[in-house]
């Protein structure tokens, strides 16, 4: 079977961050003893343009705590063909830090992500900690970042204490800040959210309303043309599928979201599930996953720093799985009878592993799958 390259890649710089986020996917800590060197960030740079990658997503941690973050950004100008974006908290860029990555920017423009989980101190701090005045340096530093030009994306991260002011947020973000984007993704069971999952998930009923009101702000353009610089991460199919199905908005998927099963399948992939079919992790340490949820489980697919990373990701066992059995779960009860299994196929798999700790059954996050499981 040919494997076609990933279209990005999220490439963990370091492990180590100033934050202790709860719904942390990667479980930061103060350091970062594990991560590697210069040189071997320098060869996975290299591998990755030659593999075909399209997108680099340097992600943390958080990327400033590394001494060498500048040489790394630098190192980049030699692939200007792919498109690099770093994620940060930015807290901690300092003028001397601005002025340096705007120099490297001029010659090849990085994108910045910076998580944004509040509209105000109070609620910024409650998910994310940190003082009055970090929230004042991460808004100043994409305050700043806008005037100079470079695209900045404001990213916010669904869970029980932030679900209520999010569009708060998103306007904070879009009329005070001037983002090019908000982008809001749902909270998943990975990394530190793990012990702390039954206190801040939300429930699925507030997740759907949260769908359907940001439906039908874009569908009906409230924000004046601001809506259109919303955008919605989707882990799953049913996460918009079915949220739209019960609220009546159905022809809404493809109208506002873009989305249409048989399109969809033929334009991007058979199934919705990125892991090991356009989408690898490699962490801090060079343990390379085949998703972003999936760190720090057992779909370990190797270590860039003793196979390459064309074999990791052309022959690796559990990356081979998530492009062939992994789909299989779609023809257990009660996803056998759904119109979309041929498409989600079961849902998640790491959700079903860290849930209910067994891969092979269908993601237990479903409401469908929930109403099954009860009556």
């Amino acid at each position: 079977m040919k494997v076609r390259p990933p279209n990005q890649t999220f490439l963990e710089m370091t492990r180590a961050c100033n934050f202790r986020c709860e719904h942390c996917f990667s479980t930061s800590g103060p350091v970062d003893k594990d991560q590697m060197s210069t040189e071997d960030f320098y060869s996975v740079f290299d591998q990755l343009a030659e593999l075909g990658v399209f997108l680099v997503n340097m992600t943390g941690g958080e990327p400033l705590l590394r001494d060498d973050i500048l040489d790394l950004l630098e190192y980049t100008e030699n692939y200007s063909e792919q498109i690099h974006l770093l994620f940060t908290n930015a807290s901690l860029w300092t003028k001397e830090f601005f002025d340096e990555f705007i120099k490297i920017w001029k010659t090849h423009p990085i994108d910045i992500q910076v998580s944004l989980d509040g509209h105000s101190y109070e609620t910024y701090g409650a998910a994310r900690g940190g003082t009055q005045k970090d929230f004042e340096r991460v808004t100043r530093t994409i305050k700043k970042l806008v005037e100079e030009g470079v695209r900045t994306v404001a990213c916010f991260t669904v869970r029980k204490k932030t679900i209520g002011h999010m569009f708060e947020t998103a306007q904070f973000a879009l009329e005070e800040l001037g983002v090019n984007a908000f982008h809001v993704i749902p909270l998943f069971a990975s990394g530190r959210a793990i012990p702390n999952y039954e206190e801040i998930a939300y429930t699925f009923e507030e997740w759907s309303s949260l769908v359907r009101d940001y439906t039908i702000l874009k569908r009906d353009s409230l924000w004046g043309g601001l809506e259109k610089r919303v955008n919605l991460g989707f882990f799953t199919w049913y996460e918009v599928s079915y949220p739209l199905e019960q609220a009546g908005l159905l022809k809404e998927m493809k109208s506002v979201w873009n989305l249409d099963k048989e399109e969809f399948k033929s334009m991007y992939r058979k199934v919705f599930c990125e892991a090991g079919v356009t989408e690898l992790y490699i962490k801090s340490n060079g343990d390379v996953y085949p998703c972003v949820p999936s760190v720090d489980t057992e779909f370990l697919l190797g270590n860039v720093t003793e196979t390459p990373i064309r074999t990791i990701w052309e022959n690796s066992h559990w990356a081979n799985w998530f492009r062939t059995e992994a789909r299989d779960v779609g023809k257990k009860e009660p996803c056998n009878t759904c119109e979309y299994t041929d498409v989600c196929c079961g849902g998640c798999r790491v959700s079903a592993l860290i849930l209910c700790h067994d891969k092979d059954v269908p993601d237990p996050r479903c409401p469908i799958v929930q109403e099954y499981q009860s009556s």
